[in-house]
């Protein structure tokens, strides 16, 4: 992944041509760059961003921002509902908690820097720090046997509940 003022830009590797392509991911204007190695990629990409943004100045057009902190979300009534109660008890916004869960969510799913804290077979203790919280996870496994062979072999069901203290 390669960033430069906040674009971000996905590569992917043409194994036909022998290039490096990518796209700028985060903006709804198309920003392309290529590169025959990866030495000369990220230049490509810096330039790709200062093409679109000279561009964009020169026809006094505003360029694309990427992320304006704003996107709109379907859930499913009972999680809104749940949501909103948890909210409430916490004396935070709706918007806030939100935003924590997604964090947590997301800094779990990318970074992996969870440290285990305790595990057995059916549950483990993971800990993070996030925002001078940490942040428990208990996290409980269930597995499920069936007459008919699952092609993916046993099925887990993993449940989650996170606890959150001063560190």
């Amino acid at each position: 992944m390669l960033s430069h003022k906040g674009y971000v830009g996905k590569v992917e590797y043409d194994d036909e041509a022998e290039i490096f392509h990518g796209d700028v991911i985060n903006t709804r204007d198309v920003i392309t760059f290529q590169a025959d190695n990866a030495h000369d990629l990220k230049q490509a990409f810096i330039e790709s961003i200062e093409d679109y943004l000279d561009f964009c100045a020169q026809n006094n057009e505003e360029a694309d921002k990427p992320f304006s902190g704003q996107f709109m979300l379907r859930v499913d009534p009972d999680i809104h509902r749940r949501a909103y109660i948890k909210s409430k008890m916490e004396e935070k916004s709706l918007n806030a908690l939100v935003s924590e869960a997604l964090d947590v969510y997301l800094t779990y799913d990318i970074s992996n820097k969870w440290v285990v804290n305790k595990s057995s077979a059916s549950s483990r203790l993971l800990s993070y720090k996030l925002g001078g919280q940490e942040v428990e996870v208990i996290e409980k496994r269930s597995f499920r046997r069936s007459a008919m062979p699952h092609p993916h072999g046993q099925i887990r069901a993993v449940s989650r509940k996170i606890r959150s203290g001063a560190a």
